[in-house]
């Protein structure tokens, strides 16, 4: 790919991961479903690994942080709570508990019957039979996962694309900054 850097892989690399989070979370209602624990734990690690990789290509230390930190101190407060959040969920994956600490919950949804899958991806084996009985909608359960952030609680998914866009941030002002020299 033309411009591609080891630091742009790494954040499709992140997305690849996220990708897989917004699949399982729309379509599953089981909240044991390791995958979903698995693609979280790589999501964490990849998106924290932006910054680290960005930061190798530098090859100057002192130089990145004298251009980082004040990008940083330029965000809302949102966002580097954000960023401090994210890095201590990473924290956690990988020095004490091996999965990120968020709260587990299956909920009901309204879903119109269908024989094909709903907006949510569910595929509704009984769809016809409801239907027939003049039914257009029912609940369903769904698995979701929220991180607790401050006083309230977000999505999980939601608080993971959230902290794709910030990293992706970092990288195309960086890059803005620092362009790429022609191979």
């Amino acid at each position: 790919m033309e411009n591609d850097t080891p630091t742009r892989m790494k954040l499709r690399e992140a997305r690849f991961f996220l990708g897989h989070l917004r699949e399982i979370e729309a379509r599953s209602k089981y909240l044991d479903r390791e995958d979903f624990d698995f693609y979280l734990n790589a999501f964490l690690t990849a998106c924290r690994s932006v910054t680290f990789v960005l930061q190798a290509e530098f090859g100057n230390n002192v130089a990145y942080r004298a251009w980082f930190d004040p990008w940083i101190e330029s965000r809302s407060n949102a966002d580097k709570i954000l960023l401090e959040f994210m890095n201590a969920q990473r924290l956690t994956v990988i020095h004490v508990e091996g999965t990120a600490e968020r709260e587990r919950v299956v909920e009901l949804i309204e879903e119109p019957w269908s024989s094909g899958a709903g907006s949510s991806g569910y595929q509704h084996a009984a769809g016809f039979s409801y239907m027939a009985m003049g039914f257009e909608r029912g609940r369903i359960e769904v698995a979701r996962h929220y991180f607790k952030i401050g006083d309230g609680r977000r999505p999980v998914v939601e608080v993971c694309g959230a902290a794709t866009q910030l990293v992706r941030e970092v990288v195309e002002a960086f890059y803005a900054q620092f362009p790429l020299k022609p191979q």
